[in-house]
């Protein structure tokens, strides 16, 4: 799961949620306590997974918002007349 690619990332966090759902409805057969639920490990582990996933999203973001920011800037500088000397 090294990719650095938003859609990328954006899959593997679906598919951690699918993994969360379907432990939650195995938990729910079995008719565990919430209490219990929480301290599952599985759970927890695919939670964490899901935390991991969107923080990595969330830098993914933070680069895109820069590159435009870079964009505008040099789009700015050519705009702006040249000092001749």
């Amino acid at each position: 799961m090294g990719s650095k690619s938003k859609e990328a990332r954006s899959n593997q966090r679906g598919y951690w949620e699918g993994k969360l759902d379907q432990r939650l409805a195995i938990l729910a057969e079995k008719k565990m306590a919430p209490k219990q639920v929480k301290k599952d490990n599985v759970i927890k582990m695919i939670r964490g997974n899901i935390r991991k996933t969107d923080a990595r999203l969330a830098v993914i973001a933070k680069m895109e918002n820069k590159l435009v920011e870079m964009a505008m800037v040099k789009e700015e500088k050519l705009v702006m007349p040249k000092k001749t000397q």
